[in-house]
């Protein structure tokens, strides 16, 4: 049987009614708000450890493990956020065509990994506070910002643009060739 958050929600409720009482109508001295704040707490790890506070997003990987695997079939412009999680984001296979496509990544309390194949024409401006990006040209990057260029890149032809971002996490560039 699966709990719902139904269930909690109400168990939540219950648990403030009884509260209330015991704390109005005995002598108990029950500090109220405390008590709120801890079932609060409470309830939302119970939801995580559970897994039910999962938002299932295309693009949106929070309080769970995605892997992404970016495509030819997808837009021009394209986001992927990676907030308390872990996520991996594969764009060893994105076609250029005529425009430049643009990735944006942003990671945030996270644990991420951003495949590239060093063929495709890339450029990556990468933010970092406070957190750990490694690079493939082995620059360890905590705090600011880094440009890294894939070897086939070039300002006049058609690339991948692609701004990360990341905020107290780590992540990971690694080059994987892909074989046709």
């Amino acid at each position: 049987m699966r709990i719902t958050n139904e269930y909690f929600l109400g168990i939540f409720f219950i648990l403030i009614g009884v509260i209330f009482l015991l704390k109005y109508f005995t002598n108990i001295n029950i500090p109220i708000f405390r008590t709120i704040v801890a079932l609060i707490f409470i309830y939302v790890g119970v939801i995580i450890f559970i897994g039910g506070f999962q938002i299932k997003e295309e693009n949106l990987v929070l309080f769970r493990t995605e892997n992404i695997e970016v495509t030819d079939k997808q837009p021009s412009k394209l986001e992927y956020n990676i907030i308390f999680s872990k996520g991996n984001i594969d764009l060893t296979n994105v076609t250029i065509n005529e425009e430049i496509v643009e990735v944006e990544i942003n990671t945030v309390f996270s644990d991420g990994l951003i495949k590239i194949n060093p063929q495709i024409p890339m450029k990556m401006e990468i933010s970092s506070a406070f957190a750990g990006v490694n690079i493939p040209d082995n620059t360890n990057l905590n705090l600011g910002d880094y440009t890294y260029k894939t070897p086939g890149f070039s300002e006049d032809e058609p690339y991948v643009k692609v701004k990360s971002s990341s905020v107290f996490s780590s992540l990971s560039i690694i080059e994987e060739v892909v074989k046709e």
